[in-house]
């Protein structure tokens, strides 16, 4: 995959199908309104198409507020967009990761299954490889993503997305409501905020969640404590979860 290393810009999310012939309009088009409308779910801003390179299919994603900054906007105005994108990224991260152990309990609350699962499948379908980039922004101190994938690896997790969708419509879990996010959020932030604790408070707080109905809710509070940087929360959060893994995500290589 050699095509797929060349650098990129800072604070830009890009999408790379290396394949012999280039990728349909139609395909980048549906992949362009999903990623945008999942971009807004995650951050509630705006993504904007920056570049796109043919011959291969370069898809080079920007958030506006950063498009904008960098002809007029100040420092603040680039910082949050710097932030709205290192957190979309890092839920692309989450699922890719997931997708890969097999283990995608599609709930309805992967906020990026729809952008995701699109990437993988014009690869699975155009025999492409892949590569899904965002660089660090040195001054802001966030983390780089780099996750490439084979035309070979990008069929087996179509099917694992396609087994997860399968899955979701036979147990028909009930959808979430404002209220159901709001618990999640208030314990979250207890968890996050709260400094060191003892698995033991951790698990008071969780069993608290789960006596009061929220059994279905432990899967993303788990999720978002990952992305909070508190995975050995996040692990005693899944202890709870029948059949989920407890070990902290960590991307397989190769």
């Amino acid at each position: 995959m050699t095509e797929l290393t060349r650098e990129d810009g800072d604070d830009t999310l890009v999408v790379v199908f290396a394949t012999a012939e280039p990728i349909g309009a139609a395909e980048v088009g549906l992949l362009l309104r999903e990623l945008s409308s999942d971009y807004k779910r995650v951050t509630g801003g705006r993504l904007v198409l920056w570049r796109y390179e043919t011959g291969s299919s370069w898809i080079h994603l920007r958030d506006a507020i950063a498009v904008a900054g960098s002809l007029a906007g100040s420092f603040n105005d680039i910082s949050i967009a710097v932030q709205h994108m290192a957190k979309f990224v890092q839920h692309l991260k989450l699922h890719f990761e997931k997708s890969k152990e097999q283990r995608l309990e599609d709930n309805g609350l992967d906020l990026v299954t729809k952008s995701a699962t699109r990437i993988v499948k014009i690869a699975a379908e155009s025999g492409a490889d892949i590569a899904v980039r965002y660089r660090k922004d040195e001054k802001n101190g966030l983390e780089s993503y780099s996750l490439t994938v084979n035309h070979q690896q990008a069929v087996k997790l179509l099917s694992t997305a396609d087994q997860a969708k399968r899955n979701r419509r036979r147990a028909l879990p009930r959808p979430q409501s404002d209220q159901d996010h709001a618990r999640i959020e208030q314990v979250a932030n207890r968890l996050i905020g709260g400094g060191v604790m003892s698995d033991d408070l951790v698990d008071t707080l969780v069993l608290a969640l789960k006596s009061s109905g929220g059994k279905d809710l432990l899967p993303v509070l788990a999720d978002k404590l990952d992305i909070a940087g508190r995975p050995e929360m996040a692990r005693i959060v899944r202890r709870h979860i029948p059949g989920a893994s407890r070990s902290t995500l960590r991307l397989p290589k190769g």
